[in-house]
């Protein structure tokens, strides 16, 4: 059966590149994050034991058929144009103000990192063992289900927009306005970022940090080679290859940091693959009998309204799945907690929820989408490389419907307010010292 969820992945995916030559459409990204999936289910079915229901199989290809028609729709009724529409504001000279080095994002950001430092090691035992510090750190998110104090979240919050920001400069500067400055302050910038995240000892900030990174970098380089589309496309794919090994590595060391024992193997198949082979063993050993209707799915938007004193929506539990481990035949122990974003939907309506909330996320994206291709070089690019992370999640987490909460807000709050600044105020600014002149 693996096979066959294979054929259908790969079948639509190249239904889907065919016609519209693009690398980073919702369904691509989609697609392959069931492909990486499915793959490492494959080449682990004697170490994980691997059987797959027939159930399993219904529920999802429902998913991706769900989805993908989602996409269509938007398709059909979305009037598109085959060239991009581009904005006559990104066609002036203040392209290459805003893809300078900015010396106030480079002080934020390094005033931003003291102070990270200084609140995340209070209450932990210090050492010169860099890995015990994070390990405690990771014990105590845990302990706290994953929060921080409001000043440290938006901490982390501030120092990951900036890194943003700055990589979308880099890439102005690189492909459009090709100034030839240095590129030094954005490579610090994202440096600092990275040691941030590895602090925090929470990879899934590295994890979409890299896709928002792949993704701009692909609008970016597709933009700037039209006319030699399938040359371009070669190019990106083998350089894409270095890059998600050089992610992967990286993602590695961060586990290792904090004290992870697995081998490189063994944490990369069971972090890339085991949430949807939970998925298949959830629904053979525990389904739902009865639904929570949105409690789940929901769950994040439901808590925000508690604080609000509506606390009788509150879904009550552990912000974290429980484990699934056992010993296979050939002495392989497997013990993983994820379950695909497909088990909220299926907790809360049954197999009714692999219709309906596929399908709503496949309008939404592809919507996005849409509004991406109408513009260049502009927010749209930034927010759609932001936002696109729940489909490379989907076959790991559910990580979309469970993002409806203030700390999103915030997300692209501090992102929207550091474009606006190097978009408007800079521009603004130049162009009065000029007219001073």
């Amino acid at each position: 059966m693996i096979y066959l969820l294979l054929l259908v992945s790969f079948v639509l995916l190249g239904i889907d590149f065919y016609k519209w030559r693009s690398l980073i459409r919702p369904n691509i990204i989609f697609l392959l994050s069931f492909i990486l999936a499915s793959s490492i289910m494959m080449v682990n079915q004697k170490n994980w034991d691997v059987v797959l229901s027939n159930r399993f199989m219904i529920y999802t290809l429902t998913a991706i058929l769900s989805f993908y028609i989602g996409t269509l729709v938007i398709d059909y009724f979305n009037v598109r144009k085959k060239s991009l529409v581009i904005s006559e504001s990104s066609k002036d000279g203040s392209l290459f103000i805003m893809a300078s080095p900015s010396k106030l994002l480079f002080w934020i950001a390094i005033i931003a990192m003291i102070f990270y430092v200084l609140l995340i090691f209070r209450g932990i035992q210090l050492s010169t063992d860099f890995s015990f510090m994070l390990r405690q750190i990771y014990d105590r998110n845990v302990e706290h289900s994953g929060s921080n104090t409001f000043i440290v979240n938006q901490l982390v919050k501030i120092l990951t927009a900036i890194a943003n920001i700055s990589f979308f400069q880099f890439l102005l500067d690189k492909y459009v306005v090709k100034t030839g400055k240095s590129q030094l302050t954005h490579f610090v910038v994202i440096i600092i970022f990275l040691l941030m995240a590895a602090i925090s000892t929470d990879r899934n900030i590295l994890l979409r940090f890299f896709i928002y990174c792949v993704v701009l970098w692909i609008l970016f380089f597709t933009a700037t080679n039209k006319g030699k589309i399938t040359r371009a496309h070669f190019r990106l794919l083998a350089k894409l290859a270095f890059y998600v090994v050089l992610a992967v590595g990286i993602f590695y060391i961060f586990g290792k940091l904090k004290g992870y024992k697995s081998d490189f193997s063994r944490a990369i198949s069971l972090y890339g693959g085991s949430g949807l082979y939970n998925f298949n063993l959830y629904l053979n050993e525990s389904p739902p009998i009865d639904y929570k209707f949105g409690l789940v799915t929901f769950r994040s938007f439901l808590g925000v309204l508690g604080r609000l004193g509506i606390e009788s929506l509150v879904h009550k539990g552990s912000v974290f799945s429980e484990f699934i481990i056992y010993t296979s035949k050939t002495g392989f122990v497997y013990e993983s907690n994820i379950y695909s974003a497909m088990r909220p939907f299926v907790e809360d309506f049954g197999y009714f929820g692999m219709v309906i909330f596929p399908f709503i996320m496949g309008l939404f994206f592809e919507t996005l989408y849409s509004w991406t291709r109408k513009s260049q070089y502009m927010f749209s690019w930034i927010f759609y490389a932001l936002t696109i992370y729940p489909l490379a999640y989907f076959t790991i987490l559910e990580q979309f419907f469970n993002r409806f909460h203030l700390g999103s807000l915030y997300e692209i709050g501090w992102v929207a307010i550091f474009y606006w600044y190097i978009r408007r105020i800079r521009v603004y600014l130049k162009e009065e010292i000029n007219e001073g002149k």
